[in-house]
């Protein structure tokens, strides 16, 4: 488990392995949401994208 968005730029599994969780429904899902954009500013809008969509859809169509 990695914890944070900025941890992604040195985290060893690749960009594309790795999808949004939220916790829900022990943790409030838009807090969640709300560190993916307070750290949005380290990460490129594509790594948003992924994270955020683009993984998830990969995985669920393969």
């Amino acid at each position: 488990m990695l914890e944070g968005v900025a941890c992604i730029a040195r985290s060893p599994i690749p960009e594309n392995r790795l999808c949004y969780g939220s916790y829900a429904p022990v943790f409030i899902p838009h807090s969640a949401a709300l560190k993916v954009k307070e750290f949005q500013p380290d990460l490129s809008a594509a790594q948003v994208k992924s994270l955020l969509h683009s993984n998830a859809e990969s995985l669920i169509a393969s």
